[in-house]
């Protein structure tokens, strides 16, 4: 198995609402993984405090993390029922 061959091939996804602290500690333990992701992508719903936006903001902002992170924010969606 060519281990940079997984590695180019994995990503991660982190959902966040209001959720500031958890989101800065998520991005934490991706960026310590034995196998990095090629990119990691924060999608915030329509978060309202100021603290979780802060926080989006510095991540989206830092240049020297180890891992690129793409930052989407979008209007709260709500609870999806089928």
């Amino acid at each position: 198995m060519n281990i940079n061959r997984l590695e180019a091939d994995i990503e991660a996804v982190i959902t966040s609402y209001n959720q500031g602290s958890m989101i800065l500690e998520a991005v934490q333990s991706v960026c310590g993984q034995t196998l990095l992701p090629e990119r990691i992508i924060i999608v915030d719903d329509g978060s309202t405090d100021k603290y979780s936006l802060d926080v989006l903001n510095s991540i989206k902002n830092n240049s020297v993390l180890s891992v690129p992170i793409t930052v989407h924010f979008q209007e709260n969606g709500g609870v999806y029922h089928e």
